[in-house]
């Protein structure tokens, strides 16, 4: 499935890669996004009233579990620690929390939708930065296992009875603009 999200991505890049500083603003806050998804993955576990979907939430929160540390990792080889969260971040977080523990929590497909989609469609080779070694855990090793996630979970997404689906969509939408902002000010770019 195409990304709109990765495609506004490659846009602001414009052929550009991420220098060392946008590259290591980008790893702190995904250290913070990836954290808190894990949590809020786990909580939808018990309030979804699908059963099969609920069982698809326990096995997608134990595969998350722990992508928080290679972020981590990666900033500590490159000397740099956690860094606070920002503003946007905070906004995504608090939007995964609202929407765990809303009337609907099946609508988190859809965020899960856009963090899966996104990370297949980006190519780490021209995106970071030269002479970060290794510094490459957290993105690399989205790239390779997200290409599974997003398959599992666009199939998820089409099997929701079509009023769900519709509703799943449309908090896909909303969740990329808030990540499409989250991006760009964990990289710096804001105004770029």
């Amino acid at each position: 499935m195409p990304s709109p999200l990765a495609d506004r991505v490659h846009e602001t890049l414009n052929g550009r890669q991420l220098t060392r500083i946008q590259y290591i603003g980008l790893l702190g806050q995904l250290y913070h996004f990836s954290a808190a998804a894990q949590s809020h993955l786990r909580a939808v576990v018990a309030r979804i009233d699908d059963p099969a979907l609920s069982r698809w939430f326990t096995q997608h929160a134990r595969e998350e579990n722990g992508h928080h540390r290679w972020a981590e990792q990666d900033l500590r080889e490159l000397g740099e620690a956690v860094p606070r969260p920002l503003p946007a971040t905070l906004r995504l977080i608090r939007h995964i929390k609202e929407v765990a523990g809303g009337a609907k929590p099946y609508l988190v497909l859809g965020i899960s939708q856009v963090a899966e989609n996104l990370s297949p469609m980006l190519d780490p080779a021209s995106l970071l930065p030269e002479g970060i070694g290794g510094a490459k855990r957290y993105v690399g090793r989205h790239v390779l296992v997200d290409r599974t996630h997003a398959a599992d979970v666009n199939q998820r997404v089409s099997m929701l009875p079509t009023e769900r689906q519709a509703e799943v969509l449309e908090e896909s939408r909303r969740f990329a603009d808030l990540m499409f902002e989250f991006l760009l000010e964990s990289a710096g770019m804001r105004g770029d």
